[in-house]
């Protein structure tokens, strides 16, 4: 799967936000916020095919997290991002 490519993560002040980034504009009719950990995800993915182990790899060997909750945690992430429409392909 993909992320969406006219999608870029921004921090602004404590917050993170997904805005849609069309050549010189950004649309900042449809912002969706994000925590660290979702955003430091997006930025590791962005313009690359990955697949949700891929994310799971990655909060397992950043955090204290177990395998289990790990998976529960991107399977959920991701489908309310495809829900938002923020995925290019969802498999």
């Amino acid at each position: 799967m993909k992320l969406k490519p006219n999608l870029q993560v921004r921090k602004i002040a404590s917050k993170y936000m997904v805005v849609d980034t069309d050549a010189a504009q950004v649309n900042m009719v449809n912002v969706y916020t994000m925590n660290e950990t979702a955003a430091t995800l997006w930025k590791e993915f962005t313009g690359k095919e990955f697949m949700p182990n891929d994310m799971v790899e990655i909060l397992c060997s950043e955090y204290e997290v177990s395998r289990e909750q790990a998976t529960h945690d991107v399977d959920a992430m991701l489908r309310e991002w495809n829900a938002l429409g923020l995925l290019l392909e969802y498999k």
